[in-house]
């Protein structure tokens, strides 16, 4: 690197300063004075752990938190639960979601978004694309059409109607299952066909021929696409039939090692223990592996006492035995053999622990460590174990749950030796975590809806725990949002003081020797380290000094899923701590600024470059930032119109939440517009259209191929363009094509010749030489302070930036003096 010239820097702040970093215990220590930055001894050392909700959006934390606080309150519970009633069992139209449009929007954006997948088959495939992208392995996914025991029915011997009912059921079923990907889980409810099916459940008879055939074409079609079924558990009043159609399903589907068809067992029954031994040994004696999904229980209030156990404890004991029977295939005290001559192993199971309590989750991945331990190189997923295990939480409820179990339970690894974690890391696999869903009309899921309230009057205590959960998380994020707002309420001269700033910055690099000795330079930048944990977790350290200050970038990647998380410390040349500046919010908002570097300076011929188009690949910070620091620099009326292109819907609709409203109220005059790949119809003509009217690309998604095609810009010569790309930083990614990358004449800007050859996938497809690009350091030195870049005719503007410590130091440090005129940020003294 460069070295850079000295130059006149702010005086040191008098105290040091910390602004908006995350809210994680520092790793730094200063023994011999007061530290008030919850600072941890090595003895305390821990890995550096996520939040489990960081992956949520910022509207679902919201509506969680929201509906989660009436759930935990006895006071407001009640008249909810009086309101579903209501609200399944209209009287009258006004209550009628089906009939009343208003109520029917304002249930369906609440309560139903909550739980629920949606109404039709690209709402659902919609909300099973956000899920997985949250780290999620699937989906159990369900259709909500059912009939309950005491609702008022046709009469059973009437079997036109019998046969309508069925029908109704095989259509949404099987249309369930082909909304639901590889892997995933379809649940069945078989009262769902109607009241011939509920009366021969209640007599325990064997389904009639027509259901008979329309549960096996469920079942061929869900193994021709391998989606699993499972069939829930009801009352008991239906419940022994339940379980007698379940078997013969599981006979007809399931293989040895494999369940397709599983049974939905419930702890809180005295009976579930004896007949999970029974079906167990049933399994084994018909040769197939049984497929197990145990929860506690959702029908309390209605059951009969006798049939459940005395105390909750008892349910959770029970719990906890059955899952650890199963998982290391021994019975035990509280799921002994129903068969004296296999009274000590299990046949081979498949296991889903469906359950929102924290302790039963813990103990089950806690048991799967030690199961990978004991296995050595082997896989707890080896065949020999015979036990398949994921793990199932309804969407909206106990979210903190499922999260942690995407990060793999920190206590879980730390409760084994050190020597031994790193054998388990290696071995055992990310736990396969599922959402349940429900997918129906708004009007089909009020039962639904209205069981999730009453199923949480007994569980007051969890969904407390839950909301807790959510109100730490959004403290959090409020926490970590200081940098933000100090950036977000910076005045257009401010921008540009800062742009001065990074301009010079960078001349003053470019003009420096290569040849000058090492030992000399004022700028020191070596190349990043990295750590790997035992948990697989990435620590990025990124450091540098201009000789005046110096700093550390701190970038972690949790494995198991989460936020990625970025600090910069800055120390003064004598080594003491300046400040720490939350920089995953810094990153952005310094790459889209060293973007407006070469922005604010072109012009054709005697005019600037036109901006009054501006296409933005992505949606995340980066995206947003370059949109917004256009806008700032520039007069009114230059830009008209900003579209946003993404590949999904979801990061779109949270930047519409998050910044998008508020750049409308800033800037009334200009289209702010979206476009999404998976939710618009005519996508392809849509995007031709756009960037046939564009003048400015800002490029910012870690794309593995183009975003776009060069025919799409032509003909050239008739609209010059201003395209920077700064999403792709690895050699396999790439976000335009090598036409488009020397669509300037064959010239490309960068902001590190060294850094850009060696990590631009575009640059390296094209082969590109050292001679063709022009680092903005040695534009601008060559340019002066206010010269523009003339851009020949014919030619776009083409920049390809990959970022550079220095960036990051010196805006941060210009950052931190921002916050302390707007009193923002903590100051420390220690």
């Amino acid at each position: 690197m460069r070295p850079l010239r000295p130059r006149a820097l702010p005086a040191s702040f008098p105290r040091r300063y910390v602004s908006g970093t995350e809210s994680r215990p520092s790793l730094t220590t200063a023994p011999t004075t007061t530290n008030l930055l919850q600072m941890s001894s090595p003895k305390q050392e821990k890995k550096p752990a996520s939040s489990p909700l960081a992956q949520l959006p910022l509207s679902s934390i919201l509506r969680s938190l929201v509906i989660l606080s009436v759930s935990s309150s006895t006071l407001l519970l009640k008249p909810c639960i009086y309101t579903l009633s209501v609200l399944a069992n209209p009287q009258t139209p006004l209550l009628d979601v089906a009939r009343n449009p208003l109520l029917n929007f304002l249930v369906k954006h609440t309560i139903y978004k909550q739980f629920n997948a949606g109404e039709n088959k690209r709402e659902v495939q919609r909300s099973i694309r956000e899920i997985k992208n949250l780290g999620y392995k699937g989906v159990l996914l369900g259709y909500a059409r059912e009939v309950l025991v005491g609702e008022k029915q046709a009469d059973p011997l009437d079997d036109k109607a019998g046969s309508h009912d069925i029908n109704l059921w095989l259509e949404g079923t099987l249309q369930t299952v082909d909304m639901a990907q590889e892997g995933d889980f379809v649940a069945l409810k078989l009262t769902g066909m109607g009241n011939q099916a509920l009366a021969l459940l209640q007599q325990q008879a064997p389904p009639s021929a027509a259901m008979d055939a329309a549960i096996q074409k469920v079942c061929d079609l869900a193994i021709s696409r391998n989606v699993r079924l499972l069939v829930d558990a009801e009352e008991q009043a239906v419940q022994p039939g339940i379980e007698a159609w379940t078997m013969k399903y599981q006979k007809y589907c399931n293989a040895p090692g494999q369940a397709i068809f599983y049974s939905t067992y419930q702890a809180y029954l005295r009976s579930t223990p004896a007949t999970l031994a029974r079906h167990l040994e049933t399994s084994r004696q018909e040769g197939y592996t049984l497929g197990v999904k145990l929860v506690r229980g959702a029908y309390l209030k209605t059951e009969p006492r006798q049939l459940i156990w005395a105390e909750k404890e008892d349910t959770d004991k029970c719990y906890d035995g059955v899952i650890e029977a199963l998982l290391t295939r021994k019975y035990n005290a509280m799921l002994p053999s129903a068969n004296p001559d296999h009274a000590t192993s299990l046949p081979p199971v498949n296991v889903i622990v469906a359950t929102h309590n924290r302790d039963s989750v813990r103990k089950a991945h806690t048991l799967r460590v030690q199961q990978a331990l004991q296995q050595g190189e082997t896989s707890a997923e080896d065949p020999h174990l015979g036990v398949s295990l994921s793990y199932a939480q309804l969407q909206g409820m106990a979210d903190e749950v499922s999260g942690e179990l995407l990060e793999g339970f920190q206590e879980a690894a730390e409760s084994v030796s050190p020597a031994t974690a790193a054998a388990a890391a290696a071995t055992l696999q990310t736990p396969h975590v599922y959402k349940l869903l429900t997918w129906g009309s708004v009007k089909e899921c009020m039962g639904f809806l209205f069981r999730r309230a009453v199923e949480n009057t007994e569980a007051v205590g969890r969904t407390k725990q839950s909301q807790e959960a959510m109100l730490a998380e959004l403290k959090r994020r409020a926490s970590a949002a200081e940098v933000s707002r100090t950036l977000r309420q910076m005045s257009s001269a401010q921008c540009r003081d800062l742009l001065s700033t990074l301009s010079t910055t960078l001349a003053t690099m470019s003009s420096q020797q290569d040849t000058t000795p090492a030992s000399e330079r004022l700028v020191q930048q070596p190349l990043r380290s990295s750590i790997a944990t035992k948990h697989k977790d990435v620590a990025l350290f990124m450091p540098v000094s201009n000789s005046e200050i110096t700093g550390i970038k701190n970038v972690f990647i949790p494995h198991r899923g989460g936020a990625t998380l970025a600090t910069l410390n800055i120390f003064s040349a004598e080594g003491e701590l300046l400040g720490l500046v939350g920089a995953t919010e810094l990153t952005a908002f310094r790459t889209a600024l060293a973007t407006m570097t070469l922005f604010d300076r072109c012009k054709c011929t005697s005019t600037p470059l036109s901006r009054e188009n501006i296409l933005v690949f992505g949606a995340g910070r980066q995206a947003e930032w370059h949109a917004r620091l256009a806008l700032l620099l520039s007069s009114p009326g230059q830009i008209k119109r900003i579209v946003f292109v993404n590949r999904g819907r979801t990061r779109l609709d949270e930047m519409e939440a998050g910044g998008l409203n508020a750049l409308r109220a800033l800037y009334p005059g200009v289209i702010l517009d979206t476009l999404a790949r998976d939710d618009a119809t005519n996508y392809e003509d849509r995007l031709q259209a756009e960037l046939a009217a564009c003048d400015v690309i800002f490029s910012c998604t870690p794309s593995v191929e183009p975003n776009f095609s060069y025919p799409s810009l032509q003909p050239v010569g008739q609209k010059q363009r201003f395209i920077s790309l700064i999403g792709s930083y690895q050699p396999h990614m790439q976000e335009v094509d090598t036409d488009t990358l020397l669509s300037g004449g064959g010239t490309v800007y960068v902001d590190s010749r060294e850094a850009c050859l060696e990590e631009s996938g575009e640059l390296i497809r094209a082969k590109v030489s050292g001679g063709q690009l022009v680092e903005l350091g040695e534009l601008f030195d060559s340019l002066g302070e206010d010269g523009l870049l003339a851009v020949p005719a014919g030619c776009n503007v083409v920049f390809k930036c990959v970022g550079m410590g220095i960036m990051d130091l010196v805006i941060g440090r210009k950052i931190m003096q921002l916050a302390s005129e707007q009193g923002v940020g903590s100051h420390v003294d220690f």
